[in-house]
């Protein structure tokens, strides 16, 4: 369940700073090996400077405004079960977090009742989000360090 490149759809989330419980993706991004694993959670908000013509499937990394994250359009399969998003999803650096794997596994117990899983991001597209997250402005330093020697 907490793979790497793991796609999961909680209904709902708990977030870490106690912010009001809510539906949300869950990108397992790395397994740490002790009990943790690094994680981001993709939004359908768009935070993308000029949308109309920044959004695109894939890295979208403005320098010159200090702003990176990956875009996963709607309608493109993105892991080994086909799984789509209904809307153009964001995984933005500032949400890279860190979880214990043992409280994950308390709150979210029942599959199909606490969460859904969507399956393993396809290899190219993991490997690709891994990348964008290594331009990013707004991923927390420790992350940041991690992801590079990824």
């Amino acid at each position: 369940m907490f793979e790497e490149k793991s796609l999961l759809y909680c209904t709902p989330f708990y977030f870490k700073d106690g912010n009001a419980a809510s539906p949300k993706y869950f990108l397992v991004l790395k397994n740490l090996g002790n009990g943790v694993i690094v994680a981001n959670l993709p939004s359908s908000q768009v935070y993308v400077p000029f949308p109309d013509e920044n959004v695109k499937h894939g890295c979208i990394h403005l320098p010159e405004l200090s702003f990176s994250c990956y875009c996963m359009m709607n309608g493109i399969s993105i892991t080994d079960l086909g799984y789509k998003f209904r809307l153009p999803t964001f995984i933005y650096g500032k949400w890279v977090e860190d979880y214990l794997i043992d409280t994950l596994k308390l709150t979210y117990r029942v599959k199909d009742e606490d969460y859904s899983y969507c399956g393993k991001l396809n290899e190219d597209i993991y490997k690709s989000v891994v990348d964008c997250l290594k331009k990013s402005t707004s991923i927390k330093r420790k992350f940041k360090k991690m992801i590079e020697s990824w």
